[in-house]
């Protein structure tokens, strides 16, 4: 990131508080000294503030841990580490990540999302120069806050990672978030060995027969509406790793050549005012994106 800042529309900065009283293992000074440095280099940064105990938690299933004291500790896990940061360094704050907005069987709301859109407003109201986003689930099916039963927890922004949605359905999506008139940013899935919805296995076929039409629909789209659009580049089975890693950190010579391309290529590319990609997904990889060792 800091040798290619010109090639991000933005990025995610993760702040992990999954128990009670204890912090990630970055200080509050390196947070904050990590984000003024990226800033500098000119890039935008999203601040993703991660509280739940665990996936059972932040899916509201049955038998998940309840919310411990769920509005006062969250603020004051976002209290600890906002009291610290300038909002100039910070495009928006995402509250948590992937939450669901129906029924939360260990809480006393109606509704996951009626949580989410209290603590928005009560962390507004103490850091009113901060922009805090939420992030709904990603699903198989188009789902729009405010439409067709789906509340519309409160926001300044929205952040989405509609990674199953293709062709159209990812078009009818785009165009209801649009008609919330917020600031809007996008996550699109890059990690080529991992099939979206395939587990944690790999996949070295996916990408080149399947992933690169769902990534560059969804590109091609978030560019022509001007949404920022920042990406998920993991890999599965990298040399040493026993779990999904970051691309940068996979030292197979498929992965190398995927994430080099992806920065030197697909990013300037997309960010160039004079290109111009079909808005359909052509019948053959176009050159500027990338492939997954030919396979």
């Amino acid at each position: 990131v800091k040798q290619h800042p010109q090639a991000f529309d933005f990025i995610h900065y993760q702040v992990r508080y999954y128990s009670k009283g204890v912090v990630d293992p970055l200080p509050i000074a390196t947070v904050s000294s990590q984000t003024q440095a990226l800033r500098q280099l000119g890039l935008e940064i999203v601040l993703e503030m991660l509280f739940y105990v665990d996936k059972m938690q932040r899916a509201a299933k049955a038998g998940s841990p309840p919310l411990d004291d769920p509005l006062h500790y969250r603020q004051q896990v976002f209290a600890r580490v906002l009291d610290e940061l300038d909002p100039k360094d910070i495009r928006h704050v995402t509250i948590e990540e992937e939450n669901v907005w129906w029924n939360d069987q260990n809480s006393e709301w109606q509704d996951r999302a009626e949580f989410l859109g209290i603590l928005c407003q009560k962390l507004k109201n103490k850091y009113p120069a901060h922009s805090f986003a939420q992030w709904y689930s990603p699903a198989r099916n188009v789902n729009i806050p405010g439409q067709n039963g789906i509340p519309a927890a409160k926001a300044d922004a929205w952040i989405f990672d509609q990674y199953h949605l293709a062709g159209a359905d990812y078009v009818t999506y785009v165009n209801g978030m649009l008609k919330l008139n917020k600031p809007l940013g996008s996550v699109v899935w890059a990690s080529p060995n991992w099939q979206v919805g395939g587990g944690g296995t790999p996949n070295d076929t996916w990408w080149d027969t399947t992933g690169w039409r769902i990534f560059y629909k969804q590109l091609v789209v978030n560019r022509a509406n001007g949404i920022p659009t920042a990406l998920f580049v993991y890999g599965l089975g990298c040399p040493g790793k026993t779990t999904a890693a970051p691309l940068w950190q996979c030292t197979d010579t498929c992965s190398q050549r995927f994430l080099d391309k992806l920065i030197n290529t697909t990013l300037p590319y997309l960010r160039s005012p004079t290109s111009q990609p079909s808005p359909s997904v052509p019948q053959s990889r176009p050159s500027w994106v990338p492939d997954h060792c030919g396979r």
